[in-house]
């Protein structure tokens, strides 16, 4: 059978996924089994595992990667919109010798 390329699922499947393989194995399943059984690799198994024996519930959890609308800027909003003034209409071919 072919693993599954989790990268491709939606969170929601993903998250699913994490949390089936943990109930799996405090059932007792080995990872081996869980990996077999979910189409997935057993490293990825393991590494759920630790990430819930460590951090618990949360850790079962992933949210959608990259920054969020808005995160991370450094420019306030009024500045922003001063820059945004100033490019409007310029455009690097105008400026050619």
């Amino acid at each position: 059978m072919d693993k599954l390329d989790a990268r491709h699922l939606t969170i929601e499947t993903q998250n699913y996924l994490r949390q089936h393989a943990i109930r799996l194995r405090q059932q007792g399943k080995r990872v081996n089994e869980i990996s077999q059984y979910l189409g997935v690799h057993h490293n990825t198994v393991s590494e759920w595992w630790w990430e819930y024996k460590h951090y618990g519930e949360t850790a079962l959890f992933q949210h959608v990667p990259g920054q969020q609308v808005g995160e991370g800027r450094t420019l306030e909003d009024w500045e922003e919109t001063a820059v945004q003034t100033a490019m409007e209409g310029h455009f690097p071919e105008n400026y050619r010798d």
